[in-house]
């Protein structure tokens, strides 16, 4: 359901008082591995399986592509694109 998803959004950016640019993070300043087990985790709970299996087939497709990680935005937007993901049992 893309309204639960972008509510879900607006909630989180609205909360940001700051925007803050990190580059070049990779297992630097960031632990990748534990940002992905949380958000798989969180996207499972809150969606099912299958939706976060079709957002981490996006995630990779695109992360070959640009040569970089896009946790949301785009990732989001395509997933939301290829099929609307639906809060778990809905």
């Amino acid at each position: 359901m893309a309204s639960r998803v972008e509510a879900v959004w607006r909630e989180f950016t609205m909360e940001c008082e700051e925007v803050v640019f990190l580059f070049d993070v990779d297992n630097t300043l960031l632990d990748n591995d534990g940002v992905i087990g949380d958000l798989r985790h969180r996207l499972q709970v809150d969606f099912g399986v299958e939706s976060t299996d079709r957002y981490f087939a996006i995630f990779e497709e695109l992360r070959n592509r640009h040569g970089y990680a896009d946790y949301l935005e785009f990732t989001l937007e395509r997933t939301l694109k290829r099929g609307k993901p639906g809060p778990k049992g809905k």
